[in-house]
């Protein structure tokens, strides 16, 4: 019974061990993920007083799936990639290597950021990484003090102005992909106000605009829950 007892303890230390290696491991990825865009970003963007610049020469010459660099809120600053499907970066950084936070990329299905409806992805990271804010856009009083979204691409600057945030699961309605001047965006929009956490009733929002939406997971790691955060493209 004795060697027994001892078996069990000796069995229970070993899965400490292996479950403190784990959470260890987790931890220095996600401080070697979270460092990565923190040099990417020393590296190739300026933020100043009078604006936001990237220099896109040094930038599309690590990667030329690169096409903006997405800004919003006081933390959220990343690059954002459009892989071969919507899957290839999951897990990877915008070197195309191994990164526990995956990278922000827009739909592999998205013609570009014209469309009438263009999605990026992103993790919701236990750091605060990549769309690990995201959440806080659930709540109206926090996307009227942070409203803005500024996507920065090698051609242009483009703006939009938050207005309504949805909770829905992968895959449903929400992740509809409108093209340019599509007639289904009348009845999306409707969708989207009926389903909506809140709707900023100030913002004009019609189907002659451009909208642009931020998914993230919600709850637990490995669930069908998703925030979906919508933002209008601001007209010049």
């Amino acid at each position: 019974m004795r060697d027994i007892r001892k078996l069990v303890g000796i069995l229970c230390l070993l899965v400490g061990i292996g479950c403190f290696s784990f959470t260890l491991q987790e931890v220095v990825d996600y401080e070697m993920a979270d460092r990565e865009y923190e040099v990417l970003e020393d590296t190739v963007a300026e933020e100043t007083e009078t604006g936001f610049t990237v220099d896109w020469d040094a930038l599309l010459a690590q990667n030329d799936d690169i096409i903006g660099w997405l800004c919003m809120g006081p933390d959220i600053r990343y690059p954002v990639v459009r892989g071969i499907d919507n899957r290839y970066y999951l897990r990877r950084g915008i070197d195309k290597e191994y990164n526990r936070n995956g990278a922000l990329f827009l739909d592999c299905h998205n013609s570009g950021f014209s469309d009438d409806h263009a999605i990026i992805y992103g993790h919701h990271m236990k750091s605060g990484a990549m769309f690990g804010q995201l959440d806080l856009y659930q709540e109206a009083a926090y996307a009227k003090m942070y409203p803005i979204v500024t996507l920065y691409t090698p051609e242009k600057t483009i703006t939009y102005r938050i207005f309504c945030a949805i909770l829905t699961t992968d895959g449903s309605w929400a992740y509809q992909i409108i093209g340019d001047s599509d007639p289904d965006m009348k009845a999306y929009l409707e969708q989207c106000k009926k389903e909506a956490l809140y709707w900023d009733a100030t913002v004009n929002v019609s189907e002659e605009d451009s909208v642009l939406s931020l998914s993230t997971c919600v709850g637990r790691s490995g669930g069908t829950r998703r925030l979906v955060v919508q933002a209008v493209q601001i007209k010049e």
